[in-house]
């Protein structure tokens, strides 16, 4: 019965697309429509142990379609994201929510993305690298549910309310009750070419253990933009009751500098084990060799693209990143149940170019490492090229 309301909400959202082609054109109608699209396409070489595991040669990234415009007046807005990059797998309908903004405060409803992280938040055409970092894996995912904001010049709160989407509750990898999260997060001395940025993200995860599939693993679970496996680390398996999740994120831009950090704890509540803490740490530099720099978003409080505006070549950004996630447990074996575990450090090295405002080209070289406790561990070396169009 929930399955089946949460399905037809999805079509009350679609019902606004078809509103806005059929007004947005028309004079004294308040109804506005905006379409915007991103495609991805990644090359892909590896060299190394275990290089079977990994995508190698052309692979089609993303195609990603929005519309979002207002309703009635500015305050009240839609917005809908497709991405039909997986459409026989997945679901294509990413995000679907109406929002309402006035003054100082904001609400919304629909299917969303959680705000939680500093690079989560960041929209995939913004992100400075291939890979996501490792603190990702720790649970992005879509979800149905409320979500309130308040937010002022230098500081932005930003909490959530979900339940798991209706194909999520039929996945026993996401069987789970509700999600609570709240992002909090301070910019201070901002200009347009110094932003001083420090957040707190906190997540809450009630397991639903009373349904079909109660024993669930825990994964490393990352955007697999260099592997094909959706998992290359595990910790124990058994019943979850709880999962909270901390983050703790940092960023720097002064003109062309940037650096940003995030530090990520998961603390996992067991029916049968002690409570178990998995972390994650990144950190990243960038270089603008033409002067120019990034753009802050202060309402989400993430990164963009530069705005180009003297160079007629575009923008040449050097990258270096560091991340590492922990899921190592010396523990014992317990009640039978199967524990796995391991530590992975990646290393990326990138140059990217923006050629225009449409247009990036980005270069990105990797190096994996793989260790575990009861198995041996393996390296890996990767290439990857990335084209990015805009439209």
């Amino acid at each position: 019965m929930i399955n089946r309301f949460l399905l037809e909400l999805k079509f009350v959202f679609l019902f606004f697309i078809l509103c806005s082609f059929i007004f947005a054109s028309e004079p004294n109608k308040k109804i506005s429509f905006d379409f915007k699209g991103c495609v991805q396409t990644d090359y892909l070489f590896w060299h190394g142990n275990k290089h079977d595991e990994f995508i190698y040669g052309g692979y089609l990234r993303n195609v990603d379609f929005t519309f979002n415009g207002f309703l009635i007046n500015k305050n009240f807005n839609y917005f809908l994201r497709f991405n039909v990059t997986d459409f026989i797998y997945d679901d294509i309908l990413s995000e679907a929510y109406l929002s309402f903004s006035c003054s100082r405060f904001g609400f919304k409803i629909g299917q969303f993305l959680l705000p939680f992280g500093l690079e989560q938040v960041t929209p995939l055409s913004d992100r400075m690298f291939l890979e996501t970092s490792l603190l990702n894996g720790m649970g992005e995912g879509k979800f149905l549910g409320i979500s309130f904001d308040f937010y002022s010049n230098n500081f932005c709160l930003k909490s959530s309310f979900v339940v798991p989407e209706v194909n999520y509750s039929l996945n026993k990898e996401l069987n789970f009750k509700y999600v609570f999260s709240f992002r909090s997060f301070l910019n201070l001395f901002r200009s347009d070419d110094f932003v001083f940025h420090f957040g707190v993200d906190y997540k809450r995860i009630k397991e639903d253990q009373k349904g079909g599939f109660p024993f669930r693993s825990v994964s490393y679970r990352d955007n697999p933009c260099f592997k094909t496996h959706s998992s290359l680390l595990n910790a124990y398996n058994g019943v979850i009751v709880t999962s909270d999740i901390v983050d703790i994120e940092f960023a720097f831009m002064w003109k062309s500098l940037f650096f940003q950090t995030e530090l990520g704890f998961v603390d996992i509540g067991w029916r049968d084990f002690d409570k178990e803490i998995y972390s994650s740490f990144y950190f990243q530099f960038s270089y603008f060799l033409n002067g120019i720099y990034h753009k802050y978003d202060h309402y989400n409080g993430s990164f963009l693209e530069p705005i180009l505006q003297y160079s007629s070549y575009g923008a040449f950004e050097l990258l270096f990143k560091y991340c590492i996630i922990d899921m190592i447990n010396y523990g014992p074996l317990l009640m039978g149940y199967c524990q796995t575990d391991g530590r992975k450090e990646s290393i990326l090295f990138g140059l990217n170019w923006t050629v225009t405002q449409k247009l990036k080209i980005q270069l990105n070289c990797v190096v994996d490492e793989f260790m575990y406790c009861k198995s041996p561990g393996f390296q890996v070396t990767g290439i990857g090229f990335r084209v990015q169009l805009l439209f």
